[in-house]
């Protein structure tokens, strides 16, 4: 499987961003970042299930995507070689899954959307979450957090089934809710 050259570039850049942002700068927006994320997973989720296709996920929360749908999916070869290779970064398992799971959703999302699916991108707000120095994304049944225990419930569910976005992904916007944090929190 080929992956597209502007995506490795992409997180290559992404990476590389990761290790000059420090998360304390970045408390507000990484926050309103988790809320979008559990969103968008429970939408796709739902949107999963309602056109009757069976998720074999378990208790797991977080899932590939485009896995599940195409039931293509990434070596891990192809991060591990292509991107953190040459970017010298450490990261942890569950930030290579992700990765490896955005890197599936760009191979598959045109074939993704021919099945009907119009949904925001589900793995986005991580990559924005990690960028901006969040890392070691961990999950229970229900909490979602970066290091160092930085994060929120994700129950009730019905907390995260809005159709509006918590947050535009746009560095305006990000920029701003790290600036309303920073003057609530003082």
């Amino acid at each position: 499987m080929s992956i597209n050259l502007n995506v490795i570039i992409e997180l290559r850049t992404v990476l590389q961003e990761s290790t000059t942002n420090r998360f304390e700068d970045h408390k507000g927006s990484i926050l309103m970042l988790l809320k979008e994320l559990t969103r968008r997973i429970y939408l796709w989720t739902d949107a999963i299930k309602n056109k009757g296709i069976y998720l074999d996920i378990g208790s797991s929360f977080l899932f590939d995507i485009a896995k599940a749908l195409t039931d293509n999916q990434v070596d891990e070869s192809i991060l591990n070689n292509q991107i953190i290779e040459p970017t010298k970064t450490d990261i942890s398992y569950r930030d290579k899954m992700l990765f490896c799971w955005y890197l599936n959703w760009c191979n598959n999302k045109e074939e993704i959307i021919k099945m009907g699916f119009d949904l925001p991108a589900p793995y986005d707000p991580f990559i924005e979450i990690f960028k901006r120095g969040g890392r070691h994304l961990s999950i229970d049944v229900r909490r979602i957090e970066v290091y160092p225990f930085w994060g929120l419930m994700i129950v009730p569910k019905e907390n995260y089934t809005s159709n509006s976005p918590f947050i535009n992904l746009d560095k305006a916007s990000l920029d701003k809710a790290d600036e309303e944090y920073k003057k609530e929190k003082g």
